[in-house]
């Protein structure tokens, strides 16, 4: 007949060794416990009955029973271990190490574009070009989007399958060297017209209303600041959510319009994009992780 300890033992050492496998510390201390507890079982049915005939005569009932207590007691604190193991870990750890949240910017939680800008394998249409104008150039080098502005001049890169209304945008930027960067959305490249939230090497951010006309561009300003929360010579996440005539703008989803969004009722829909800024030098923006949510 198989002593219940074996059972017990058993189990409690597979449950250690499963547990052993995760890296969080709940799960190691949980997986010794178990270990432990498994293992005293286990000698303990495996070695008491030997023990038991080894007593001399006249102590033996004592010896029977302190051992009978001693393992049934640690039996029970074993299964008691497992069980608060199976209950408390998955608790613990989800206290200690909460999955990473997912952004979203209500009522703007469908999730349409997820894309690395890597390559232009998910059909968006990443504008790739050398400007006829000496401006710049758009491309992908190393698995990112690559703008590079040259000195005294701005290059506007769209996606040119896209065409959205009320969304959020997002996107991560890092300025390597120069002056600004940026994305504009709600683009006609017909008429010349588009948003356009840009940010400086050190947390200078404006939103501006552009427009092509008679050969000229003329930018109408609707918000500056400076974000306390841009990280400068490293990588950004800029956000903007378009709720119709309602624009609400974020740097590493801090609200940068928490006094109240912007209205402006210029635009309705178009092509979303990103941009690259100079004065003196050159700039060199790269630009990753495009994400839009719809309705």
């Amino acid at each position: 007949m198989i002593d219940y300890r074996f059972t017990v033992g058993v189990l409690g050492i597979l449950a250690g060794i499963v547990l052993s496998a995760y890296d969080r510390l709940p799960s190691q201390i949980a997986a010794i416990a178990g270990t432990i507890g498994g293992l005293i079982s286990l000698i303990s049915g495996i070695f008491g009955s030997v023990i038991v005939q080894s007593v001399p005569k006249g102590i033996k009932s004592i010896w029977q029973n302190a051992h009978r207590l001693i393992a049934i007691s640690s039996g029970i604190l074993t299964l008691i271990a497992l069980i608060l193991v199976v209950i408390l870990v998955p608790f613990v750890n989800a206290a200690l190490f909460p999955s990473p949240k997912t952004e979203t910017y209500p009522p703007f939680e469908n999730m349409v574009i997820n894309d690395p800008l890597n390559d232009n394998s998910n059909g968006y249409q990443w504008l790739v070009e050398v400007g006829e104008d000496n401006s710049g150039s758009c491309g992908f080098a190393g698995g990112k989007y690559h703008i590079i502005a040259n000195a005294n001049h701005s290059k506007s890169c769209p996606a040119l399958a896209t065409d959205f209304k009320d969304f959020a945008y997002q996107v991560k930027m890092t300025i390597v060297t120069g002056s600004s960067g940026g994305i504009f959305f709600r683009s006609d490249p017909f008429q010349g017209s588009y948003y356009f939230f840009h940010i400086s090497s050190i947390g200078a951010y404006r939103f501006e209303v552009c427009s092509y006309k008679k050969g000229e561009w003329s930018c109408q300003n609707k918000k500056t600041g400076q974000s306390q929360d841009f990280h400068s010579g490293q990588s950004n996440l800029l956000t903007v959510v378009a709720n119709g005539s309602n624009f609400d703008l974020y740097v590493n989803n801090q609200k940068l319009t928490a006094n109240g969004a912007i209205i402006d009722t210029t635009y309705s829909g178009g092509q979303i994009g990103v941009f690259a800024g100079t004065k003196d030098t050159p700039t060199d923006a790269i630009f990753e992780n495009v994400k839009v949510w719809t309705r």
